[in-house]
């Protein structure tokens, strides 16, 4: 799944879509699922991929749509600590006013290169939630509780790794 606008830059929305992207709206999103297919989600949205260095492996709030989309659908969510593509363009500050012109979320001030980094990922136990008439409150609570799984995973990743190269 990825952001509505992916799309909107220069050839990386078709390059996305060949790599099996899909615009990440609810709609797609339960087609998906009811084929019974698996797709990954970052349930940060963009507050997640526009973080500063020094912001790096705090997660940002998470959005509720994915909840309501694994309850209605039955889905397992497998929650993954992902670490070492916070380092691999480190992005030192924004610039908003620029941002806003372009119509992007963010334009981030970082060096003009790619960093190698040894990614590692730790996945969690699947987590499943019963569907039905659930208050808004308690899709919060879940989506809390994936939040702390994944914090756990990222502690354990950032603990595991010896290096960032």
């Amino acid at each position: 799944m990825i952001e509505r606008f992916f799309p909107t830059v220069p050839y990386l929305g078709n390059f996305l879509n060949e790599l099996g992207g899909v615009l990440g709206d609810p709609v797609n999103c339960a087609k998906i699922l009811a084929r019974g297919e698996v797709i990954i989600v970052f349930p940060e949205g963009i507050r997640g991929s526009g973080k500063l260095f020094r912001d790096r492996y705090k997660l940002k709030r998470f959005g509720n749509g994915f909840m309501h989309l694994a309850m209605q659908h039955n889905a397992a969510i497998v929650p993954v600590g992902v670490v070492g593509c916070e380092e691999t363009i480190p992005a030192f500050a924004n610039i908003k006013p620029l941002a806003k012109l372009l119509g992007v979320p963010y334009v981030p001030v970082t060096l003009p290169v790619i960093f190698p980094a040894k990614v590692h990922l730790n996945f969690g136990e699947p987590l499943y939630f019963p569907g039905g008439e659930v208050s808004e409150e308690e899709v919060t609570k879940r989506v809390e509780k994936v939040k702390e799984a994944i914090s756990l995973l990222i502690d354990k990743g950032l603990s595991e790794r010896k290096g960032i190269f």
